[in-house]
């Protein structure tokens, strides 16, 4: 966390306001909301000032990090990143060449290995991410396939850049931060020395003395500098994902709103509606608190993990409890899988039947509950269609060439009502529309056996 977050914090535990805090400073309020801001730095005195006024230490104001005392927002400086890559890149090359033969070979068996090993956890990975999300975009209409295509490029790239990541972060703490090479600030200076042996003429002999290097271990695994881009890229692209997240659980969240205002009208016709309503407002608290993690990811707010925790553990006990109650409750219901106390009504229609006439059901339906009944006094390939259903659906019988389709139709305000209805008297059916239709088709025995031909009948 920053200083300027820091600062803000403590003021408000402590329950001062800019111009409060500014007044035991002896400085303006200005001069505070610049520091709460980022745009000025206090000197190291007025810190050790604010530490006791607060009633903090230095580590709880100071930055996380590096302090820079430059009054301008910082700026990325691709010179000073390119620099430290290069130093890393020589750092790495002195590390190789200082190393034994042997060890080289060791270095180079487990970077591999590791490599391998990223690389097929990143292919797991993707095929996870691939049919368990990526799939699905397509399901979206007009733009599914290029949104597929865009998450898809953006999760390989994501994948690849975490690689590296890894990669380079094993480097850096099994090998780099343990081969440190320091030398000796006087390593080419030469020295002259006179030969003892020497009475009459002096000779001068220069000496190289050896180059000296001590091996020592980073104990901070201090970062490099460049090492932030990827880590940049990578919070990017998280964003990325986030603001696409949250967009569709925005609108989750609004139709969650909707369904419990709606169950709560309803707790008048059953019990259950309240139970219901429980359910949806653990529900709605999950995805607030999922929203609001997101919301605070994307515009770099600090999470408040433990309230999302206390909050999201309520929920959860919520829509539990709420489950369990509903279920209690629906052991007093009476499970019905027929329509005999509704209002019932008979649709009939003739239809023509050749060698090719192939009779179905609708799709939602099969034809094990279509009854064929042998009437000689039906005119020769011809058939009488009679459909018994309730007084909600409707049914008809539509000819596509030589198939002859039978559908249904039940307006959403009639299943509505029928639902409110079977609540009322504690009933719950298998809403099934096959159970709600009993079907059958009058014929002579010659036209029945046509259609046996031609597959329509199967039994």
């Amino acid at each position: 966390m920053k200083f300027c977050d820091k600062l803000a914090k403590q003021r408000k535990n402590n329950n001062l306001s800019q111009e409060q805090l500014a007044d035991k400073l002896n400085v303006s309020r200005q001069a505070v909301s610049k520091w709460e801001s980022s745009a000025s730095y206090p000197d190291m005195e007025k810190i050790i000032q604010m530490t006791k006024i607060l009633n903090c230490t230095l580590e709880d104001l100071l930055d996380d990090g590096t302090i820079s005392n430059n009054n301008q927002p910082s700026k990325l400086n691709f010179n000073n990143y390119l620099q430290d890559l290069l130093s890393f890149i020589t750092k790495s090359y002195n590390m190789f060449f200082s190393m034994k033969f042997i060890e080289k070979i060791k270095f180079l068996f487990e970077m591999s290995i590791v490599a391998i090993t990223i690389f097929i956890v990143s292919l797991v990975v993707y095929a996870t991410i691939d049919s368990l999300i990526l799939q699905y975009l397509l399901r979206i209409p007009f733009f599914g396939y290029d949104i597929k295509n865009i998450f898809n490029s953006l999760t390989i790239i994501l994948l690849i850049i975490i690689g590296i990541i890894i990669l380079i972060h094993l480097f850096k703490i099994r090998y780099l931060d343990y081969f440190v090479t320091i030398e000796d600030s006087n390593v080419y200076k030469k020295t002259i020395e006179k030969p003892i042996d020497s009475k009459n003429n002096i000779n001068y002999q220069y000496q190289k003395p050896s180059k000296e290097k001590i091996i020592i271990r980073d104990p901070k695994h201090s970062i490099m500098s460049f090492y932030n881009i990827f880590l940049k890229m990578i919070n990017l692209i998280m964003k990325i994902f986030a603001i696409f997240i949250i967009v569709p659980l925005i609108f989750i969240f609004i139709f969650l709103i909707i369904l419990s205002v709606i169950s709560i009208y309803h707790i008048i016709y059953s019990i259950i509606f309240l139970f219901i309503f429980s359910t949806l407002l653990g529900m709605i608290i999950i995805c607030y608190c999922i929203i609001k993690f997101l919301y605070d990811f994307i515009t770099n707010n600090e999470i408040n993990f433990k309230r999302i925790f206390i909050l999201s553990i309520i929920s959860l006990i919520t829509i539990g409890v709420s489950i369990g109650l509903t279920c209690i409750n629906l052991l007093n219901y009476n499970y019905k899988n027929d329509y005999s106390n509704l209002d019932s009504k008979k649709t009939t229609k003739y239809i023509s039947i050749n060698n090719n006439t192939i009779i179905h059901n609708d799709n939602h339906m099969n034809n094990d509950n279509i009854l064929y009944v042998i009437d000689n006094s039906i005119e020769e390939n011809k058939a009488k269609v009679e459909i018994t259903s309730i007084e909600e659906a409707d049914y008809d019988i539509y000819k596509y060439y030589d198939t002859y389709l039978i559908t249904y139709d039940i307006k959403l305000l009639d299943a509505y009502k029928l639902i409110i209805n079977d609540l009322k008297h504690k009933i719950i059916r298998d809403y099934d529309i096959s159970n709600f239709s009993k079907i059958k088709i009058y014929l002579t025995e010659n036209t029945y056996n046509m259609l046996k031909e031609n597959n329509t009948i199967t039994n």
